[in-house]
């Protein structure tokens, strides 16, 4: 199999969750790091929230439907400017996160040698089964995420996780976005899409990419990045058609 290729735009994959956030720590179990990426001398970060539901009823400027905005500082750190209740049963998220995370490090090396499948992987984890049942895409993108990240730190090569256990649907270019038709539909339904005003253009996206390609390939979606020059504010957009 030859070796996905990496667009020289993408200036990293992974950073590290303090390369990206400010509050890294209220973040971590909500925003998960895929890449970072040069736009005009300056670095900027792909981001992707995994397998969580928005509560429409909890809709509030910067923290939308799929649609989330972040000021960034001069280190180039995103600060979430929404309210992280906008996903559902968001207080329980860090608490499974942890778990999720404790029991990685411990069978990462298994999960990663044997080539576990997402819904073996599930199915073995140590959690009751109504957790299972409300976070199964939350947790199969926890787990696509982190297969995929440690393939890259192991070999250097991109690899996805329908590919590692799978044996098929791996890419010849990791893709990044420079102009999408999504782009036009988000604008042409934008008082459907969104609920409140930003000052935002189709011209203002720096960057998109195949979002489930790092994760668990299940869920889908395609996330923008836009970028608001005069206020220093990033948007995320994550687009499902």
């Amino acid at each position: 199999m030859s070796a996905c290729i990496i667009p020289k735009v993408i200036d990293k994959l992974y950073p590290g969750i303090t390369e990206v956030f400010v509050k890294p720590e209220l973040l971590k179990a909500f925003f998960f790091p895929l890449f970072s990426f040069n736009h005009e001398g300056q670095i900027f970060h792909m981001i992707a929230v995994p397998g969580l539901f928005n509560d429409e009823e909890q809709r509030q400027q910067n923290a939308e439907l799929s649609f989330f905005g972040f000021s960034r500082n001069q280190n180039s750190k995103y600060d979430f400017l929404g309210n992280l209740s906008i996903f559902q049963n968001y207080q329980e998220v860090p608490e499974l996160y942890e778990k999720l995370s404790q029991d990685w490090l411990l069978n990462k090396d298994r999960y990663y040698q044997q080539k576990t499948k997402v819904e073996d992987y599930i199915l073995a984890l140590d959690l009751d089964e109504v957790t299972k049942m409300k976070f199964e895409t939350y947790i199969s993108d926890f787990y696509g995420y982190q297969m995929v990240k440690l393939n890259w730190e192991r070999t250097e090569r991109f690899e996805t996780l329908m590919s590692m256990t799978e044996s098929w649907g791996n890419l010849d270019v990791l893709e990044f976005i420079s102009d999408n038709e999504a782009v036009e539909e988000f604008f042409m339904n934008r008082q459907y899409n969104l609920k409140f005003n930003y000052d935002l253009t189709p011209e203002m996206m720096i960057g998109g990419t195949d979002k489930y390609e790092f994760l668990s390939v299940i869920n889908g979606g395609t996330n923008f990045i836009f970028w608001d020059s005069k206020k220093d504010i990033v948007y995320l957009l994550e687009y499902y058609s």
